[in-house]
């Protein structure tokens, strides 16, 4: 993620909550994290998060408190909606993160309206409506979401990226996570390039950043006559499937049927 926001030069990264897993048990992985920050910093790139429901401000204390992070890095508040504006693009941010685990409001409707002039983005931690696959944390709807007049909305929680809701001037969007954690975490992971041009025109670009991808591979075997055809079957499809993955671990699970 930092390498691709430095070679493409970006202006600022967003993300939307669960920057962390849950509190660190040492300071490896928050000073790992400071010093990835600092390097988005060295090249003027700032940062703007949100706490989500695994590293909420009562869970990652560690994480949040005790290592600042460079002056690059701005935290949304945990207790009400912010709004950071950036001038010299005409951007304007709103967020708030999460105070505990589990938040059953629906935080965007504290959400300030859209500032005239600016181009404005809503960070949310959410689980935009009422998702049944996923813990209902922050739920939020489409219709809400829209009636602030943002014209993008980068969306946490959910781990699958969607391809976006809206068109080319106004998104919601789900970039999902950026490394597939289990099995039922399938296929490509990584972030979402945004560009916007200035007439608020949006288009996405998907950057994978995995290095280890999980892949189901299903067939079936009803028309096969013998155990080397299916076993011919399977390696023909890993093979598509490492091909694929671009030089990346594979942790495949094959499931036969017929």
């Amino acid at each position: 993620l930092i390498g691709h926001a430095i070679d493409e030069r970006v202006a600022f990264v967003l993300i939307a909550g669960d920057l962390y897993d849950k509190d660190s048990p040492d300071f490896n992985t928050p000073r790992h994290v400071r010093d990835k920050f600092r390097e988005l910093d060295r090249h003027g790139i700032r940062v703007f998060l949100i706490q989500g429901n695994h590293d909420a401000e009562r869970i990652a204390k560690k994480a949040f408190d005790v290592l600042s992070f460079p002056p690059n890095v701005h935290v949304f508040p945990t207790n009400k909606p912010e709004t950071q504006l950036i001038d010299d693009l005409h951007v304007a941010i709103h967020g708030q993160g999460f105070a505990q685990r589990s938040i059953e409001e629906d935080l965007s409707s504290r959400y300030p309206l859209a500032l005239p002039g600016y181009f404005n983005i809503g960070m949310l931690h959410t689980n935009l409506g009422g998702n049944e696959m996923h813990d209902n944390y922050a739920p939020s709807t489409r219709e809400g979401l829209a009636s602030k007049d943002y014209q993008y909305w980068a969306l946490g929680h959910i781990h699958k990226r969607n391809k976006g809701i809206g068109g080319e001037r106004q998104q919601i969007h789900y970039p999902g996570n950026t490394q597939g954690r289990h099995i039922r975490e399938l296929g490509p992971k990584g972030c979402t390039l945004v560009t916007v041009d200035d007439s608020h025109n949006i288009s996405m670009q998907f950057r994978p950043t995995d290095v280890w991808r999980w892949q189901h591979c299903e067939l079936d075997a009803s028309s096969l006559q013998s155990l080397d055809d299916l076993l011919d079957d399977i390696a023909r499809r890993m093979e598509k499937l490492l091909v694929e993955a671009e030089d990346r671990s594979l942790a495949i699970r094959v499931t036969v049927k017929g």
